[in-house]
């Protein structure tokens, strides 16, 4: 995957985020910090190559941020709109896309 500072700032940003709507936040059978989790949700997104029809890639950058954000909605204390202020609709989308429905 190619990787330029865009992508790396974005990353950056939806680390940053994640850790602090997480903060406190434990895997309950690992016993280790939420963000572990996130990161390594994070990792496998990155390696993600998905096309549309028209063969426009979706850039790494934004999959990996998706996934280190993917339990901000349901775990975190931020609304969806919130997410797409501060990553774009793509992003928000993804993460929506990876929430539980609320019963």
């Amino acid at each position: 995957m190619r990787t330029d500072g865009r992508n790396t700032s974005l990353v950056k940003a939806a680390v940053a985020k994640a850790e602090k709507l997480h903060a406190g936040q434990a895997r309950v059978f690992e016993g280790t910090e939420y963000i572990n989790h996130l990161l390594r949700a994070a990792a496998m997104a990155a390696h993600l190559r998905i096309w549309n029809g028209h063969g426009i890639g979706i850039r790494g950058g934004s999959f990996a941020s998706a996934g280190v954000l993917h339990d901000a909605l349901e775990d975190g204390d931020i609304a969806f709109r919130e997410l797409k202020g501060l990553f774009g609709p793509k992003i928000a989308n993804m993460v929506a896309a990876l929430t539980r429905p609320v019963p």
